[in-house]
């Protein structure tokens, strides 16, 4: 069974489901219509059961959850970058003094080996590094030479065979 009902734009067939006093509020609120106030009525009755204590419990357990799940992420996050930024800063403090000792940095070289005041086995330090590789570095460092007097020598070749 279909009511009709008389709006002033137009004229509308309802289904019967709706009852008088909404197809009133219908008629009033055009925009709304009367599905608006019978969806109203229905959310009141449903919730009429319903006290605001109801909701606690849950309430209370999701602030729980959420607050323990939180705390596990930050605390975990927390941890992980105070340990990636301590194992970074330690990284580049190694990698740095190696650095200023192998290109010949005077305060490394002051602080770590050729200070004797500082460190009492600084004579071993010394031994200890030629010992090791002393023979190769020599032999690298003669060849890096040889090499760069050979380029020096075509170069002054070149430019001594050059008329200007």
């Amino acid at each position: 069974m279909t009511k009709t009902i008389q709006s002033r734009n137009a004229r509308m067939v309802e289904p019967a489901a709706f009852t008088d006093d909404e197809l009133a509020f219908g008629e009033q609120h055009t925009v709304l219509g009367p599905a608006y106030k019978a969806a109203q009525d229905s959310a009141e009755k449903f919730m009429a059961g319903f006290e605001a204590e109801h909701f606690k419990p849950l309430i209370e357990k999701f602030a729980d959850d959420f607050r323990d799940k939180l705390w596990d992420d930050l605390k975990d996050y927390l941890l992980v970058d105070v340990e990636s930024n301590l194992q970074g800063d330690l990284w580049r403090s190694v990698d740095a003094t190696i650095n200023a000792l192998l290109t010949g940095q005077r305060w490394a070289l002051n602080r770590y080996v050729l200070a004797q005041e500082r460190y009492g086995e600084a004579p071993q330090v010394r031994a200890a590094i030629a010992g090791h590789c002393g023979d190769e570095i020599q032999a690298q460092r003669i060849a890096e030479l040889e090499e760069e007097v050979a380029k020096l020598t075509e170069r002054n070749r070149q430019l001594s065979e050059r008329s200007w």
